[in-house]
């Protein structure tokens, strides 16, 4: 494969936890003779470990410099959910690597300074004048989903965009003291005033007089430039005062390779949008994981294909839903070979975006698909495409003593008050053990009920319930995170693009092969 086949790079996507078995992993690599070839950057989400498996490629860190914000650190610092940059050398058949650099960002240092409820398992955090959003099948360590409150301190890592928003997909409690602690916040730019000397993320004001520049100089600033800061925050004032601005490089950038990137739709163009900082022309890629109107801003997404002329020409576009619906239960009937498995009667299928964590007390560093055991108590998001529940995380639990609690969560259907019942779904909910309160809120509410359920099994499609809890409704679009009453941004005021097909297909690349198709 020539130069192409001498450098490619794998940029953003999630990291894998499978086994070399799986049926539904993506080629991570270069097709060709066997021979090692080098691996430009592979930039994304952790989700396992093994040492570190990156679109089902086996990385080798025994060798790695790790670094952890700008900090020397060790492989087991790291953790599932942040997001990192792995430089190193692959395989030319795309199952094994080493790598020889890890590097791990983060996007957010400070206070949550407000919280609020956008849909079932889904918040908002305002963070340094930046909106978050965070889902409960984040990583959150040091505290959890129900508890994230104003006034924590959180370091957070994820993907950001245009107008101050951000996904996290980690998130760790810190103690900070705001009033002299070094915070930190990335972003884009929002406007620069040049002779005040200072410049707005969203809603945070930045003064950078005095500041140290790295990767450019003060008169690269400008709106739409994406930036990470250092510095200490005036509370009352409202103003981050940087010590140092550092321009966010692009993590497709260099001579023509065949790329993966997963980032967030900005941009949106008929025909084309912008991945991070990079321009991706549809060019007839084919869609998974949804349709044509899944492209819209806010959308997350990977995209393969040819980067030629720092233009990634999209051969495939990955729709990432951000929506998962959570279950709790036993594990049983795992198959190996199909890569499935069942939590009360349902059946769940894994696949190479699956994020796998122990919370039990064995923690188990390399848990995944090969270590799942019948009878174990799990939490499982998942999301449903096409009548497929795929996950999204597994996450291992200690059993009680006393015998799993199983948990369920849906839209309330079909409410029986004669025989205080109602149904999640296909699921028949007995609610005759629920308290009165619960019940009664249930007939009271009007519109959609999205509830998560606390109970047990009993039957076929059955479930005795205990506890209901409420969520509000849900967002407006499985597959972005802007808030439900805004329109979403796009061509001609949030309309979707042409429907990707229409777009005439990329020309291939002299030598190149088919890049990440699902081997089979």
């Amino acid at each position: 494969m020539k130069n192409i086949a001498r450098y490619f790079l794998v940029g953003a996507v999630l990291l894998s936890g499978c086994d070399s078995n799986n049926q539904d992993e993506y080629a991570g690599g270069i097709e060709g003779t066997g021979d090692r070839v080098t691996l430009a950057s592979a930039y994304g989400t952790v989700s396992g470990f093994g040492s570190v498996h990156v679109n089902g490629v086996h990385f080798d860190t025994d060798t790695a410099e790790i670094i952890i914000a700008d900090e020397v650190a060790s492989e087991d610092e790291l953790a599932v959910g942040m997001v990192v940059e792995v430089t190193g050398e692959i395989a030319a058949n795309g199952k094994k690597g080493v790598a020889k650099r890890v590097r791990a960002e983060r996007v957010l240092l400070g206070v949550i300074e407000s919280v609020d409820e956008v849909g079932r398992g889904r918040k908002a955090l305002k963070i340094l004048g930046q909106k978050v959003y965070i889902n409960e099948d984040a990583t959150i360590v040091g505290t959890n989903f129900a508890d994230l409150t104003a006034g924590l301190g959180v370091s957070v890592s994820g993907f950001v965009t245009d107008n101050g928003l951000a996904v996290a997909t980690y998130l760790e409690q810190r103690d900070i003291d705001i009033e002299t602690a070094n915070l930190e916040v990335e972003g884009y730019i929002t406007s620069i005033e040049p002779e005040a000397e200072f410049f707005l993320l969203n809603e945070l004001r930045v003064a950078f007089a005095g500041a140290e520049f790295v990767g450019g100089t003060e008169s690269d600033l400008a709106a739409g430039k994406r930036v990470r800061v250092k510095g200490k925050l005036d509370v009352e004032q409202q103003i981050l005062t940087a010590a140092r601005v550092s321009f966010v490089k692009d993590h497709a950038a260099g001579i023509d390779h065949r790329v993966s990137v997963e980032g967030v739709i900005r941009e949106l163009r008929a025909g084309s949008f912008r991945i991070n900082t990079t321009l991706v022309e549809l060019q007839g890629a084919r869609i998974e994981n949804g349709s044509a109107s899944d492209i819209r801003e806010g959308a997350q997404v990977v995209v393969f294909g040819p980067l030629v002329e720092n233009k990634i020409r999209a051969e495939r576009i990955r729709i990432k839903p951000v929506n998962s619906t959570r279950f709790k239960g036993l594990v049983e009937n795992i198959d190996r070979s199909s890569r499935t498995f069942q939590v009360i009667d349902t059946d769940f299928q894994v696949t190479q975006f699956t994020q796998y964590k122990d919370d039990s007390q064995a923690k188990e560093r390399h848990f995944n698909f090969s270590s799942l055991r019948d009878g174990e108590e799990v939490e499982v998001f998942a999301v449903s495409v096409e009548g497929v529940w795929q996950v999204t995380r597994i996450i291992r639990l200690d059993q009680p003593l006393m015998g799993a609690r199983d948990m369920l969560r849906g839209e309330i259907s079909d409410i029986d008050e004669a025989n205080r019942s109602f149904r999640l779904g296909d699921f028949y909910i007995d609610a005759t053990e629920i308290p009165p309160h619960e019940w009664n809120e249930i007939l009271a509410r009007e519109g959609t009920l999205n509830v998560d359920v606390d109970g047990f099994y009993i039957d076929d499609a059955q479930f005795r319930a205990t506890h209901v809890h409420f969520h509000p409704k849900p967002p407006c679009s499985p597959h972005v995170f802007y808030d439900c009453e805004q329109k979403p941004p796009g061509p001609k005021g949030g309309e979707a693009v042409p429907p990707i097909e229409a777009v005439p297909p990329v020309e291939p690349v002299p030598g190149a092969k088919p890049f990440g198709a699902p081997s089979r």
